[in-house]
């Protein structure tokens, strides 16, 4: 898949989700895998994988944060 396609990709799934009132993550770390697969650099795999990651440890924090 050619960097086009992949920018393609991600702005049409980030208009889709503008448009039923959903907001695409805009954490910088998350850009970035973004970015890096865009350019071919990053597998989709490992960005799905670093994605559930951010989920993780935001979710461990909103849990110590709550104690």
């Amino acid at each position: 898949m050619s960097n086009q396609t992949r920018r393609a990709v991600f702005e049409r799934v980030r208009k889709k989700a503008a448009e039923a009132g959903l907001a695409i993550e805009d954490d910088p770390s998350f850009l970035a895998d973004v970015d890096r697969w865009i350019a071919g650099e990053l597998p989709i795999a490992e960005l799905r994988r670093n994605y559930l990651n951010l989920l993780t440890i935001r979710e461990d924090q909103n849990w110590i944060n709550r104690r």
